[in-house]
């Protein structure tokens, strides 16, 4: 089960975080879909990292990615 999305905006971020997780005992999985479907993942996933890329992107449609991606697992 998700116990915690993480967001990031480029993708050294989102492993960086994921490896950290890790090695803590959580059980991380990286994706760079954001079109991701939350039933795709294995129940034992602890951790969701999305590389949502918005580093490069203007304000507006930042906020619109990572809009999406929290609907998805709310």
């Amino acid at each position: 089960m998700i116990k915690l999305l993480i967001i990031s905006d480029d993708f050294t971020g989102a492993l960086d975080t994921s490896v950290q997780l890790s090695a803590s005992g959580a059980t991380a999985y990286v994706t760079l879909d954001c079109k991701f479907n939350t039933s795709d993942f294995s129940p034992e996933t602890d951790v969701l990292v999305v590389d949502a890329e918005t580093r490069h992107l203007n304000q507006k449609d930042a906020y619109e990615a990572v809009f999406s991606i929290t609907e998805k697992v709310a």
